[in-house]
């Protein structure tokens, strides 16, 4: 064990992340440095990119304090696809996750020795390797759709002698050769969760998997799986890289343009509607209108985006162009939220079925329910 993995259990444990003995000798066990190639990226707003190269080679320092501080490490930007340019905002599109999350998560799945795992994002492997740790490594399958970080992540496995079976493939549709699972644990953000996952999931097994709406990118969901339907609770938010095969871009830049702007409609803002400032208000928002985009862009203002839609908020002022007044939407999805009791994200829960996705407010067989989508 080095001092770096000595230093970080020690941290996490001191927080609370680590009050199960059995994950805490799983981080001393694995050394995460091994998972992180030799370039990295850090979050950093203060440059062009919005992230901050570091090459082990010539910031051994700085990358060696990243690989045992708790932050996230990007291992891959814009799907391996370029150079990123000195100004050119780049895109996160795999990494080492922030090792509290990792541990939060592992907590929640409540694992145990000889349960099969299935994770949904193999990433650096890091994960995978604590997996092992956990309920052994015969019984652990990591998918991983990108080829090269699969093979870095299969490498670095190999490296600390774990040997999980690593497949390269779309998560999306599980692993069902090595099915069935008691537990599924998504390292990747999900809009919705696929039904083949449910299926390749024993009768009481658990799904966790980190959760998203177009307007609020964080949340996380813990599914238990019965008579073919998965249900449970959003529990503690957390923010992943979105599903490959389920991101989303708004179309904003499509509809806005000169003529939109001259149709748009315009009114004075009459009360700020709680969505604009409150985390919460926004996730309930986000699951009232789960294809509206919703982002804050410093000296512009609000925005919504839907197909066919949008509206900016304005200091005092709102602009709504489309057939849909998405502002009014919104705003009436906030008003429910607080009329209902201001609940926050862990009051709400989800329920996947064969015909699609339910969420729900308080307890799921008398509080109030509505369809995401099919």
């Amino acid at each position: 064990m080095t001092i770096g993995q000595a230093r970080l259990a020690a941290a996490l444990a001191a927080d609370g992340y680590l009050d199960d003995g059995r994950l805490r000798d799983a981080f001393e066990a694995v050394p995460r440095h091994l998972f992180l190639p030799d370039r990295v990226w850090l979050d950093d707003s203060t440059v062009g990119t919005g992230y901050a190269q570091v090459n082990r080679g010539s910031d051994p320092d700085r990358w060696w304090a990243a690989a045992y501080s708790d932050v996230s490490v990007v291992t891959q930007i814009d799907d391996g696809a370029h150079e990123p340019l000195d100004d050119h905002w780049i895109t996160p599109t795999s990494s080492a996750s922030r090792p509290s999350v990792v541990a939060l998560m592992l907590a929640v799945a409540d694992l145990h020795p000889g349960q099969r795992v299935l994770e949904i994002g193999t990433g650096s492997g890091f994960n995978a390797a604590l997996l092992a740790r956990l309920v052994g490594e015969a019984h652990v399958t990591s998918v991983e759709i990108d080829p090269r970080v699969s093979a870095h992540a299969r490498a670095s496995l190999a490296a600390v002698g774990c040997h999980v079976c690593v497949v390269c493939a779309d998560g999306e549709g599980g692993v069902p050769a090595r099915a069935p699972y008691e537990r599924v644990l998504a390292t990747v953000s999900m809009l919705r969760l696929p039904y083949p996952l449910v299926e390749q999931t024993v009768e009481g097994g658990l799904i966790i998997a980190p959760w998203e709406t177009a307007m609020c990118p964080h949340g996380m969901v813990r599914l238990t799986v019965h008579d073919r339907q998965a249900s449970g609770r959003f529990c503690t938010p957390v923010t992943f890289m979105t599903m490959r095969g389920q991101r989303h871009r708004a179309r904003l830049a499509e509809m806005f343009t000169d003529e939109a702007w001259e149709e748009a409609r315009h009114q004075d803002l009459d009360g700020r509607p709680a969505f604009l400032d409150d985390d919460d208000a926004r996730f309930a928002v986000g699951l009232r209108l789960p294809a509206v985009h919703y982002w804050e862009q410093p000296g512009t203002g609000h925005w919504l985006c839907g197909d066919d839609s949008w509206a900016l908020i304005d200091d005092n002022v709102v602009h709504q162009w489309g057939p849909r007044a998405l502002f009014g939407e919104a705003s009436a999805a906030s008003a429910w939220w607080e009329g209902v009791g201001r609940p926050r994200v862990h009051d709400f829960g989800l329920t996947v079925s064969p015909d699609g996705h339910t969420a729900w407010l308080g307890a799921r067989e008398s509080g109030p329910s509505w369809p995401l989508f099919g």
